[in-house]
């Protein structure tokens, strides 16, 4: 683990952006919104809390899988990706930036421990379970229908229209675990629940 406290991203976005349109022919109307956000980070709570618990899928595929089994039989199997320093020291900067990566030597990490203990130490670090904070959203879509007024007039009704509703059908993140629209500020996710995919039929009568 890294002593010092480094510099892992700004919690706002760089943009946000929208896209709403409606378009008509004849009887015919067709509406959608689309949204997003780009750039920005944040903890995906959902994720840590899996991992840590051992509910992610990850942890029951590869070489964390495996390693898993033999946490059972009290067998420490599992080898971390990265290196160990062998010489030098490490310099940083006011980000916590490493300087001198060509000065110091490495070997690769080669010490066995449990699954369970090196997910816990791994995942109880911010950056672990950091994720981008881009999202897109496909947030509405709406297709509507003018009844002809030869079909509604002998029951009073000038007008009549009738359409069919689709809300959040579309949701695209780098992990889908949490809903990226609820949290807007801060810079950890919390167990909200998702927004859900919603669809509904609009009857609209003028007399």
């Amino acid at each position: 683990m890294n002593p010092v406290s480094q510099f892992l991203g700004y919690v706002n976005p760089k943009f946000v952006w929208g896209i709403n349109n409606r378009f008509s022919y004849r009887d015919l109307t067709f509406s959608f919104q689309f949204d997003g956000r780009v750039g920005g980070v944040i903890g995906d709570y959902v994720r840590q809390k899996t991992f840590q618990g051992g509910r992610n899928i990850e942890t029951v595929q590869g070489a964390l899988g495996a390693a898993r089994v033999n946490d059972v039989q009290n067998t420490k199997s599992y080898v971390g990706s990265g290196v160990v320093l062998t010489g030098g020291s490490l310099n940083y900067d006011v980000n916590g930036n490493v300087l001198n990566y060509a000065e110091l030597r490495y070997a690769p990490n080669m010490t066995q421990t449990f699954a369970q203990d090196y997910i816990a130490r791994v995942y109880g670090q911010t950056e672990s379970f950091l994720m981008d904070r881009s999202f897109a959203k496909l947030r509405e879509v709406v297709i509507g229908y003018s009844l002809p007024a030869r079909l509604i007039s002998r029951l009073g009704v000038r007008q009549a229209s009738v359409s069919l509703v689709g809300r959040n059908l579309l949701y695209v993140a780098q992990y889908k675990d949490i809903d990226l629209d609820q949290f807007l500020t801060g810079g950890v996710s919390s167990l909200q629940t998702p927004t859900t995919r919603r669809y509904g039929i609009n009857l609209n009568l003028i007399f």
